[in-house]
């Protein structure tokens, strides 16, 4: 079975939490103009200051990958 294709427009704190939680059961790609912020995605690394949601990427396996590219993100 393929895991749906999910993607989210920005990584700030709402971004970046429903990313987290939905990329442990779907295929999660975050489109952000900020270079840093999908350099820190793609390190498996949060892009807000959230105890949580480090410790959360840290533990879990999840499938979550992040771009500046529109059209890789609407694919």
């Amino acid at each position: 079975m393929s895991l749906s294709k999910i993607t989210i427009v920005g990584c700030g704190y709402v971004g970046m939490s429903l990313a987290a939680l939905l990329a442990r059961h779907c295929n999660v790609l975050v489109l952000d103009t900020d270079e840093d912020r999908v350099r820190r995605v793609n390190a498996g690394m949060s892009t807000v200051a959230d105890a949580g949601i480090e410790q959360y990427l840290a533990r879990e396996n999840l499938n979550l990958a992040a771009t500046t590219k529109p059209l890789q993100a609407y694919e």
